[in-house]
């Protein structure tokens, strides 16, 4: 039996304006139809009210209810901030309960209908489930290091693990700077119907001026107060450059690349500033890491992928998945890698051990370069005899790839004066070294045909 309610103004999405003497009929919890009142008798009549449809919140931390009234004005966002980390530090999460609690029923009170919270460890769950309200709750996620990646995807699975329909369970990875690229990308594979549009996340983005200043200049109050956290988490370190690596292949593909068009749409593979590069020539880019390269490209993930080298790319299976590779790239072509040390624990080091360690990065550095040509070269001849077809990148692509990065390197050049010096730096060095070196160096390709001929 259905109930009918009439109220002197209601609010219907599927009407413009207001009606004036509305009529709401429901059947089992449910609204049939809101109209215009014909003055008919009505099973419920509100009177002077207003009627609205429930308000939905879809961001809430409903755990932070126990801040209200205890924090002083803040002066600006990391201030408030720090005191939101210092109460969830201090706080005994059971008193999380009585907050979450006061805060769902203080909701219903006042008419939201709907709450999507974002949970830290699913906390409120539990008390969701036995509320009059509809929800969903999201996990927050946070991951930097590759340790914290691991344990926030092991989270998020089992997290996403436990829905049935309607889905009441999704993620929230925090925010673009407690969150790294390689995180959101390894997301997309804890989606259980493969499809990315129904992976739903929540995400903090540039929610404040001081948040913005970080992600557009990398600079302002929000860099600071990172510096303290990543402090605190023992990130202060010492870094050695070594290995320098040869240019790195543009990559493997289901065919030849032979004009630039071809990167329009292209689900491709890569990292770092390549990502700017190759997204500005019109590729769609995912900064998988190593080891789900090639499985994303055997299920049709990807459509090209890069990643290192001959040697490298051969043991890491790409030719069990492709046996086209396009050689020679500006994107990655030259390379270093690095060395990090504990900044307190190397300091507290005697000279003579930070000269062992300066030298030995040196020897190191040394003797992969050596060794890299060698394995290098065998491996690019077994790879043309399991069927790998090599191809030189076409030279209006490396065009293209220069002009990207011309883009590239003036806007953050602009955005981030460290990015600039850094860059001059590079350049100033290049411009000397590459001179010298295309003035110095013979063209070996005149040799290698001048030795190959006389063996034909």
């Amino acid at each position: 039996m259905a109930t009918t309610y009439r109220a002197d103004w209601v609010f219907s999405p599927q009407q413009p304006v207001p009606i004036r003497h509305g009529v709401i009929t429901v059947h089992e919890g449910k609204i049939l139809s809101v109209e215009p009142w014909d003055h008919e008798k009505v099973d419920v009549d509100l009177g002077e009210s207003l009627v609205i449809p429930g308000l939905v919140n879809y961001h809430v931390h409903l755990d932070l209810g126990g801040l209200r009234g205890k924090l002083p004005p803040p002066k600006s966002f990391t201030d408030w901030l720090r005191q939101v980390i210092h109460y969830r530090r201090t706080t005994d999460p059971r008193e999380w309960d009585q907050h979450i609690e006061a805060g769902i029923q203080e909701s219903i009170r006042y008419g939201c209908t709907y709450l999507s919270d974002i949970s830290v460890g699913g906390r409120s769950e539990p008390l969701l489930l036995t509320s009059k309200s509809g929800w969903d709750c999201r996990l927050e996620l946070i991951g930097m290091s590759e340790e914290r990646i691991e344990l926030a995807l092991q989270k998020g699975k089992a997290w996403l693990e436990k829905n049935t329909l309607p889905p009441h369970y999704f993620l929230s990875p925090h925010a673009p700077y407690t969150v790294s690229r390689q995180l959101l990308s390894r997301l997309l594979t804890l989606n259980p119907n493969t499809q990315a549009a129904s992976l739903q996340v929540a995400m903090h983005v540039a929610e404040t001026r001081e948040e913005i200043e970080l992600l557009e200049h990398h600079r302002g109050p929000f860099k600071a107060l990172l510096e303290e956290i990543y402090k605190g988490l023992n990130l202060d370190v010492v870094s050695f450059l070594y290995g320098p690596m040869p240019t790195q292949p543009l990559g493997w593909f289901k065919k030849p690349i032979t004009k630039v068009e071809d990167f329009k749409g292209l689900k491709y593979r890569t990292v770092g500033l390549s990502i700017d590069i190759f997204t500005a020539m019109g590729a769609a880019v995912n900064a998988l890491p190593g080891g789900e390269i090639v499985a994303a490209m055997d299920r049709g993930l990807l459509d090209a992928a890069e990643f290192n080298n001959a040697t490298s790319d051969k043991l890491l299976g790409f030719p069990d998945v492709s046996k086209v590779c396009m050689l020679q790239s500006f994107h990655q072509c030259s390379e270093q890698f690095e060395i990090l040390f504990n900044k307190g624990k190397y300091n507290a080091l005697p000279a003579d051990l930070k000269a062992v360690i300066a030298n030995a990065v040196q020897a190191a550095s040394a003797e992969m370069s050596w060794k890299a040509i060698d394995r290098y070269s065998q491996d690019y001849i077994e790879l043309q005899k399991g069927g790998v077809k090599f191809y030189k990148t076409p030279d209006a692509i490396l065009q293209a790839q220069l002009k990207a990065w011309d883009d590239i390197t003036k806007k953050k050049s602009a955005e981030n004066p460290l990015f600039k010096k850094v860059l001059e730096s590079m350049e100033r060095f290049a411009l000397r070294a590459c001179r010298w070196q295309n003035d110095t160096n013979v063209d070996y390709r005149m040799a290698f045909r001048h030795a190959t001929s006389k063996k034909a």
